[in-house]
């Protein structure tokens, strides 16, 4: 269930009865740089600015090969795997490794906003998406559900 009580087989039934009209109400979300509240409570917001600063990463070229974050078919995960392909590298050849090691796995969670939006303006995001992304972060939420019952 989302936080319409609809249950998602109904929006994939429906989905070209409502494509539209829903691209129209983000449109008009964007252009007015102001964020439903039911918006800043799911994944879905999430899940369309990473879509948006994936694409974006790609088209400018702004990541480096050392980058992780807003990489398509890179991860936590493919950061590990690298990280331990150099480290055991260096240890085959015989050569001293210092290793400090942090957990990032709630990086995103704890990261100051104004930071990561004068981030995106660095790499060159456009300030109709800052501010939209600004107001987005602004109130938003996580949910989680359990057993069938959603956390508020």
């Amino acid at each position: 269930m989302g936080p319409d009580e609809m249950h998602l087989w109904v929006l994939r039934e429906l989905v070209d009865e409502v494509a539209k009209p829903l691209s129209i109400i983000f449109e008009k979300s964007w252009q007015s740089g102001k964020v439903p509240t039911d918006w800043k409570r799911g994944k879905i917001m999430e899940q369309i600015l990473l879509e948006i600063v994936l694409g974006h990463m790609e088209k400018e070229e702004v990541s480096s090969e050392s980058q992780y974050s807003f990489t398509k078919g890179k991860s936590c995960l493919t950061n590990l795997v690298a990280f331990y392909d150099g480290v055991t590298a260096l240890v085959d050849k015989g050569r001293v490794t210092d290793i400090i090691y942090l957990d990032l796995c709630k990086a995103f969670d704890t990261v100051l906003h104004n930071t990561l939006v004068s981030k995106l303006e660095r790499r060159g995001f456009d300030g109709w998406t800052t501010w939209w992304i600004r107001n987005w972060l602004d109130g938003c939420t996580q949910r989680v559900v359990v057993n069938g019952s959603m956390s508020k």
